[in-house]
């Protein structure tokens, strides 16, 4: 679990400075570390939350090659529920860097009316049906999501 911890984080920075498109400034020690924080942990809890998703659907080829995840070792309802449990924690805190003034008002439009709608589609469409190809469905439909939550970074920074 360790590992894979440290895989988010560093994806999480990844896709965090790849949402800076370049501009340092983001991460400049002049401003505050929660300019840095708020998008890094944004991603880190969607991120996390589809990875589980991603090992939910994975769980019968892990069973077949006896590799140890999270569904396999709490079920697979309670690991949806932890995958929900990242997902709600993150659309709680969207609203946030936009309040601590990192990100302007088409951040927060474009993910209220963008990431999150598609967020809630992906959360119905995995408490429906926990079949692996519903799973995959999902995980298609996350990834969407990741992809135009970096736009969203990208478009609202505060400028």
């Amino acid at each position: 679990m360790r590992v894979i911890t440290a895989t988010m984080a560093v994806v999480g920075i990844s896709l965090t400075s790849v949402a800076s498109a370049g501009d340092p400034s983001l991460f400049a020690s002049t401003i505050e570390p929660s300019a840095a924080l708020a998008p890094t942990l944004l991603t880190f809890l969607f991120v996390m939350g589809r990875e589980i998703v991603k090992d939910v659907e994975d769980l019968p080829g892990d069973h077949a090659c006896g590799a140890r995840t999270l569904p396999d070792r709490l079920g697979e309802r309670r690991a949806l529920a932890i995958a929900l449990g990242f997902f709600v924690l993150f659309a709680a805190l969207v609203p946030w860097p936009y309040h601590l003034q990192i990100f302007g008002r088409p951040y927060l439009w474009t993910y209220l009316l963008g990431v999150v709608p598609l967020l809630g589609v992906a959360v119905l469409l995995m408490l429906r049906d926990a079949s692996p190809a519903n799973l995959w469905r999902v995980s298609w439909i996350l990834k969407l999501d990741m992809l135009l939550g970096v736009l969203v970074f990208w478009l609202g920074r505060a400028r």
